[in-house]
């Protein structure tokens, strides 16, 4: 029997980041594009690859500017330098506890992220946590990004875990979408949208805390082996 994957996303689930990410994105496309975009539309866009979030930003104010690589370039990596140097580091509460609980447990972790992998291993870097990761999925690893199955479909092949076995924490409708879309059953969090845009997840949790103490539980009801036994709560319509 494998061991049992616990597979996250970052931005929102362990930090608390997506709105200086959203702030980077309007500075940047501002400065370099002559484009006012909103908050709510970048939040909206949250979990995209930095690629998506431009060609849509593009598309929504009718850009005449040619997106092409060198532009898409410039302008994602003056965004992840923006938020590097506005960012103020503020863990997602319980995040740290549930890792470490969960790396004692012997589960195996993953994340799956639209950041870079530079980005990624900065902030996991400065959480602490680094080490619990066994696996990345990062912008430079898909094709295909959120809401499709890709992201963590590859990165529980990484992991070598089984879809039964496995468990993804999201906190946006595309996190949730793209855990669904592998066969993977998926908690949410409660930290960046209200439990109204989260209702396609299996449970949606108030946050981190909660969610330790359901796999806590868990792990006590069933030795963290097989499905999970906090299934027959969940239900269905």
């Amino acid at each position: 029997m494998s061991p049992r994957c616990v597979l996250f996303d970052l931005d929102g689930v362990l930090i608390d980041s997506s709105s200086y990410h959203a702030r980077a994105w309007q500075v940047a496309i501002h400065q370099m594009l002559r484009v006012q975009v909103s908050e709510s539309l970048l939040m909206e866009l949250e979990g995209r690859p930095p690629y998506s979030v431009l060609i849509e930003v593009a598309r929504r104010y009718q850009l005449t500017i040619p997106l092409r690589g060198d532009l898409l370039n410039q302008v994602c990596a003056y965004k992840d330098q923006l938020f590097m140097n506005s960012f103020r580091f503020t863990p997602i509460p319980g995040a740290v506890d549930l890792v470490n609980t969960l790396g004692r447990f012997g589960y195996r972790l993953g994340l799956a992220t639209s950041n870079t992998r530079v980005l990624a291993e900065a902030m996991l870097s400065r959480l602490g946590v680094q080490p619990a990761f066994m696996a990345l999925v990062t912008a430079e690893d898909m094709e295909m990004s959120k809401p499709f199955d890709e992201p963590y479909q590859k990165l529980l092949e990484k992991l070598g875990g089984n879809p039964e076995e496995a468990l993804v924490i999201e906190n946006s409708p595309f996190g949730i979408q793209s855990a669904q879309a592998a066969g993977l059953l998926c908690l949410a969090i409660t930290s960046t949208h209200e439990a109204a845009f989260l209702d396609q997840a299996a449970l949606v949790l108030p946050g981190l805390n909660e969610i330790q103490l359901l796999l806590e539980h868990d792990f006590q009801t069933t030795q963290g082996r097989g499905v999970w036994g906090f299934k027959g709560l969940i239900q269905h319509d």
